[in-house]
């Protein structure tokens, strides 16, 4: 790893992670372009930032969002609803950080186990969830806009 990349890295592990709400609009809009190719609507991300149900953390660098993690929490499973890194800031653990900062706290408030839906086509991805210990529990066909489809993972959390 160059010394340039060592840097960004220590620097984005030692960002905060904060609770995200509906002045972080903007920011959630420009990372879903840029990070989600589009996938939600701004109706939707106002859904999101708003519900007293959902939860949302982010990273920021220099007052601009660099990753974000969304899910809700029904009975005891937390439904990983968004997970986006900045393009320009992946491969640096931000992913995981901020994925186990909402499974952390979806485990304080009694989940037992998380699931979340990824494309198919996104390798990078799919890996990522299978580090982190997620399986493959489920596929949904033409489960997003463009029909592309959807792995349905589940992971335990331990208590």
């Amino acid at each position: 790893m160059d010394k340039e990349l060592a840097k960004r890295k220590d620097l984005s592990l030692d960002r905060q992670v904060v609770s995200l709400n509906e002045v972080h609009l903007d920011q959630c809009m420009r990372l879903n372009d840029i990070a989600l190719n589009g996938l939600w609507s701004k109706s939707q991300w106002e859904y999101e930032l708003k519900s007293d149900y959902r939860h949302c953390l982010g990273v920021s660098e220099q007052e601009s969002l660099i990753a974000i993690s969304c899910g809700w929490i029904v009975a005891n499973q937390l439904d990983i609803t968004a997970v986006a890194v900045d393009p320009r800031y992946r491969r640096l653990g931000l992913g995981s950080k901020i994925l186990c900062a909402l499974i952390n706290h979806a485990k304080s408030k009694g989940a037992t186990n998380a699931t979340l839906e990824v494309n198919e086509e996104n390798i990078d991805g799919i890996n990522f969830y299978r580090s982190l210990g997620f399986l493959q529990v489920g596929y949904r066909k033409n489960y997003y806009k463009d029909l592309s489809s959807a792995i349905l993972f589940s992971l335990y959390i331990d208590q």
